[in-house]
């Protein structure tokens, strides 16, 4: 439908996220990343069907930006068997919330199983997905997959880079030096190589952390996970974006905009929930409008990108094929719900 305050036409799915409304207690904070991940799933192929446009698959790779704790990535690696990699320049949490959650589940399975009713106020969306978690960590005991057989759970990789226009614009540049080469796409263009050594210096002996409204506090992020998840070659990291099939960003705060940039430059799809603004960091921001005067006449002007609707359009009108839908959990202030996303074939 065309928005009458903008030029572009907005795209707006008609079907809610999820069919069964959650409980309060499935609709926390800590939950919402639940909703999100069925939502990619049912956006881009259940990958249980093995179909061939299937894009979320075991085996695929996804970037999580912004990822804050990894818990979203978690979850799809261990309960889906994809690659989901964490961009963020913070050091990631352990995951030893979700599995203490997931040995307590699987040593109650009746009450796992009442748990995992949606429409219970009980509800914890957690308690759906063990029986999935536990058959993927059974079947690397038994050396039915090859990924990590020592591990009981797997934890996400972790690419401590920030996602802005300078990773982006070295991502470009590396991709022009590297058509022009024509160079093996197993080696790393220099300009890659320059911006990796710089970022890792800038990180070595420095404790990332955020401030952010939206990010959480450094209390909330428990113990550190293994370093051998974080990824210390360039080689390995330009390889890693090579394979990129999908960019998600769940609350990605100031990398939002740069999600959009990085999907078409590496044109892959993209599904971003928009949250805080900071119009004071993205100055350059202008929203087209379209008045209509008394007689007819459309007068175009600009304003600043200052509040949340506005950068919704915004991000709109940079990519008008982006499609809009609303996550099933309650929208606050600090807790956006509408998801904007672009379909394989869109790109």
């Amino acid at each position: 439908m065309a928005d009458s305050n903008s030029n572009i036409a907005i795209i707006e799915d008609t079907s809610s996220a999820t069919n069964s409304t959650p409980s309060i207690r499935a609709s926390s904070r800590k939950n919402r990343v639940y909703v999100f991940r069925d939502f990619l799933l049912k956006t881009y192929g259940n990958h249980n069907n093995g179909s061939a446009d299937c894009l979320l698959k075991p085996g695929a790779v996804m970037l999580d930006v912004a990822g804050g704790k990894g818990d979203l990535s978690w979850l799809l690696l261990n309960a889906d068997g994809i690659e989901s990699i964490v961009l963020d320049p913070r050091s990631l949490a352990s995951a030893n919330h979700l599995i203490r959650s997931v040995h307590w589940l699987e040593e109650h399975p009746k009450e796992a199983k009442l748990r995992a009713v949606p429409s219970r106020l009980t509800h914890q969306p957690l308690a759906a997905l063990v029986p999935m978690i536990i058959e993927k960590r059974d079947q690397r005991r038994q050396g039915q997959i090859a990924d990590r057989q020592d591990k009981e759970f797997l934890e996400p990789r972790h690419l401590q880079l920030k996602l802005d226009t300078a990773l982006v614009e070295a991502i470009r540049q590396s991709i022009q030096e590297e058509s022009v080469a024509a160079t093996n796409r197993q080696h790393c263009p220099s300009t890659w190589l320059r911006f990796w050594d710089a970022n890792m210096k800038s990180n070595c002996g420095q404790q990332v952390t955020a401030s952010e409204p939206c990010f959480l506090p450094e209390s909330e992020r428990h113990q550190e996970v293994d370093a051998e998840q974080t990824i210390q070659n360039a080689s390995e990291a330009w390889g890693l974006l090579q394979r990129i099939q999908l960019i998600v960003g769940f609350h990605p705060d100031q990398a939002t905009e740069a999600c959009l940039d990085l999907a078409v430059l590496l044109k892959v799809p993209v599904a971003i929930v928009p949250c805080c603004v900071f119009p004071s960091e993205f100055p350059d921001r202008r929203l087209e409008i379209e008045q209509e005067n008394y007689d007819g006449a459309v007068t175009r002007t600009t304003t600043r990108v200052r509040d949340y609707h506005q950068l919704l359009l915004y991000l709109q009108q940079k990519q008008p094929k982006l499609r809009k839908d609303t996550l099933a959990f309650h929208q606050t202030e600090t807790s956006r719900n509408i998801v904007l996303y672009a379909l394989p074939e869109e790109i």
